[in-house]
């Protein structure tokens, strides 16, 4: 056992005390890196709090990222349509927070400790974001799904809807815009989107939520390099969606009958033949 004191080590060892206070991170459901320090937002109570960590200290050797000092490095950004923060995103030197109808935007220097500075883009409302998952860093912009639509914002804070040639197919108010997913699969050129819709399964004691059919969520594939847009009714990625190496894994959240939720990790095929397009299932209905 270590029985020597303190004291005994070192009686020259200075300890002196940090420039901020070292208090834990928070609890929350977004998380984000603004110059290279650690922001959390999304809490359960303080839902519109904006807390970011220490920077790393050179002189101690503290990543910094595990200190949230509670006293000064955060921000509280309110929305004036009483709404709550629904995500967090950066882009180049900017860090943009969005509610359901609004959109902010923070600057400023926090790694060297600088008072961050933020603006509203949105004054009219009406466009923000309404899922965190949406978010995806396409062609030197944030791209997001809104209430209306997909949209797009630049580093100079230019607001763009990307999706005004199907703007009707996003009229349906039982879409569940919440647990919307985006991905970019640059390899392919083409944004995938998936808006679900959704109903309570009694498949355990556990109530799960899964997808409807496909053919009532709204699945979509925009090709940018040719400016076209798709609806795909084959493929459920409403669990979520990645890239690792060469492959695209996505993981499905859709009932299989008998009120019998099966969650399935796949991934869409490679091999560069015709079966590559047939999802292990069912083929994709191009017309």
């Amino acid at each position: 056992p270590d029985v020597q004191t303190d004291i005994e080590t070192n009686l020259l060892l200075a300890l002196p005390d940090p420039v901020k206070r070292h208090d834990p991170p928070p609890k929350g459901k977004y998380l984000s890196v603004y110059k290279n320090c650690l922001v959390i937002s999304g809490q359960k109570t303080n839902v519109n709090n904006v807390q970011y960590s220490l920077p790393k200290n050179a002189a101690t050797g503290e990543i910094g990222s595990e200190y949230f000092p509670r006293d000064d490095n955060g921000l509280i950004i309110q929305s004036s349509f009483g709404d709550k923060i629904t995500a967090i995103a950066t882009l180049r030197d900017l860090l943009y927070v969005f509610h359901k109808n609004s959109i902010h935007v923070i600057s400023g220097n926090i790694n060297e400790l600088e008072v961050p500075t933020t603006d509203l883009i949105t004054k009219e409302g009406a466009i923000g974001c309404q899922s965190y998952h949406s978010i995806e860093e396409f062609n030197n912009s944030l791209i997001f799904l809104s209430q209306n639509g997909i949209y797009a914002i630049d580093s100079s804070n230019a607001l763009s809807e990307v999706s005004s040639l199907i703007k009707p197919l996003f009229l349906d108010n039982e879409l569940k815009r919440q647990r919307a997913v985006t991905f970019n699969w640059t390899e392919k050129n083409v944004l995938l989107f998936i808006i679900p819709k959704e109903t309570l399964s009694n498949a355990s004691s556990d109530q799960e939520l899964h997808i409807d059919t496909l053919s009532t969520s709204l699945v979509l594939a925009y090709d940018y390099y040719k400016n076209a847009w798709l609806q795909w009714d084959s493929v459920d990625f409403s669990g979520g969606i990645a890239q690792h190496k060469n492959d695209v894994f996505f993981y499905t959240r859709t009932e299989t009958g008998g009120n019998t939720v099966l969650n399935y990790l796949t991934k869409f095929l490679n091999n560069g033949d015709k079966y590559d397009y047939r999802d292990h299932n069912v083929s994709i209905n191009f017309n």
